[in-house]
């Protein structure tokens, strides 16, 4: 069986995928954008476990990411990152407890000329 780490970070970019059509998914936080005019990225922060004696949970971080090139539009990221948090609402991963959107982050890219939003989620699971 796979490890939940990569069955999470490959069910999203399904979901997504199945979605939202042709924009490409990367598994990297920041994205190389030549040759894209936007994209969406995953990437995977700190993880802890804890376990009790009979349970063990766990708790990661995901940073999903939305980027477009050659734009500084926060409501166009917002609309393009509404986008992509409706394609995960209800995703169905074995094991999974909750997904939990936890804060968010846009950043602007000057020198590569793209810009960025980035959703945090704290995902748990057993």
């Amino acid at each position: 069986m796979k490890n939940k780490r990569k069955l999470i970070r490959d069910s999203i970019k399904q979901s997504i995928e199945n979605k939202i059509h042709h924009v490409p998914v990367f598994f990297v936080h920041s994205p190389d954008m030549t040759g894209f005019d936007r994209c969406i990225t995953i990437s995977m922060g700190d993880g802890d476990i804890d376990y009790d004696g009979v349970y063990k949970r766990i708790q990661v971080q995901i940073f999903i990411g939305v980027h477009l090139s050659g734009v500084d539009d926060q409501d166009a990221l917002d609309s393009f990152m509404d986008e992509v948090d409706e394609s995960i609402v209800g995703l169905d991963i074995p094991g999974i407890v909750g997904i939990i959107d936890i804060g968010f982050d846009y950043d602007e890219n000057q020198e590569n000329q793209f810009s960025s939003l980035y959703n945090q989620y704290l995902i748990h699971y057993t």
